[in-house]
């Protein structure tokens, strides 16, 4: 799997750093001398839990790292996201499997709602995936499962000197719906210990302010 490399001119992305305040839900972008240049909605950690104590999940990681990955997230741990948002796929629409030319798969649950879900809410935009279910025929289609979305971020941990195991990414619905264009209709939910963002605010992060291996990211 391909990083993105981020291409500037000269250097006028070096000066931006990203500033998450998880009380807030909201992700800044900071200049050289630390004033405010953008800002984006962004949700950790439910931080009331956190504060009871009783948060579900892992509590956002606190500290500052280095932006080391733009792209496509490809993990083991999450069954929906073995296979990168946006690569080609064999979907299988007799047992509601999607196969990758290496033969990597993901297998869903093979009911009358997962094919609607499919249909309806995943694919509306392509017409020839509701042909191949009448027809019961196996159809190529950019697979958008992953749980990270098409684009997610990797961040290096300066203090433990590894690559953090949460990311800042979008996740499935708000992909969808920026497919319909309804993405800003749904409302950004809690995470796992990850940062998420909407789709279209990550994109705008990765083509004004990142420069892999440069953009510091500070977690409060």
């Amino acid at each position: 799997m391909m990083a993105v490399r981020i291409v500037t001119m000269g250097n006028e992305k070096d000066q931006y750093s990203l500033h998450f305040y998880p009380d807030s839900n909201k992700l800044y972008v900071k200049d050289g001398r630390m004033s405010n240049v953008d800002s984006f909605d962004a949700f950790g950690t439910d931080q009331e839990e956190v504060k009871k104590g009783t948060a579900r999940y892992d509590a956002n990681t606190k500290g500052t790292f280095i932006i080391c990955y733009v792209g496509a997230i490809q993990t083991s741990n999450w069954p929906l996201s073995r296979i990168p948002w946006g690569e080609i796929v064999d979907l299988r629409t007799t047992d509601l499997t999607f196969v990758t030319r290496t033969g990597k798969r993901v297998k869903l649950p093979n009911t009358e709602a997962m094919k609607a879900f499919i249909q309806n809410t995943v694919y509306p935009d392509i017409p020839k995936v509701r042909e191949a279910f009448t027809q019961h025929k196996t159809v190529k289609v950019p697979y958008r499962l992953n749980d990270f979305g098409p684009l997610g971020i990797k961040m290096f941990d300066i203090k433990s000197h590894k690559i953090s195991d949460h990311y800042l990414h979008s996740y499935q619905i708000p992909n969808w719906n920026r497919i319909q264009g309804n993405e800003r209709k749904e409302q950004l939910v809690y995470s796992h210990g990850c940062i998420h963002m909407y789709p279209s605010d990550i994109e705008t992060l990765k083509n004004k302010y990142i420069v892999v291996g440069h953009t510091q990211v500070t977690v409060y």
